[in-house]
């Protein structure tokens, strides 16, 4: 599933429909993980993926993405992660 075009591109519309509303790093990751998760991250889990879409925005923006685009390709690259996790693949 991580290089499934289908769910890249879900990671995108996610990503777009939560950058739409989400003010902040913070509240993106909270959101991110109600809509894929269904349930609020970790405190640790918040830091690792604010840590995350930090340094991925960066390096998108090193690589020439325009700003706004950068963080939402690096959102993008969250929603897909948490795509893959055990946690949304199975049901308990």
């Amino acid at each position: 599933m991580l290089n499934d075009e289908f769910i890249a591109e879900e990671a995108d519309h996610l990503a777009s429909r939560i950058g739409a509303t989400s003010g902040s790093h913070e509240q993106a990751v909270r959101e991110t993980f109600a809509l894929t998760l269904a349930r609020a991250p970790t405190a640790s889990e918040t830091r690792h993926c604010i840590d995350f879409l930090v340094r991925q925005g960066r390096a998108f923006k090193q690589a020439g993405t325009p700003e706004n685009l950068a963080a939402s390709k690096a959102l993008a690259q969250l929603c897909r992660t948490l795509y893959n996790t055990s946690e949304f693949l199975y049901s308990e």
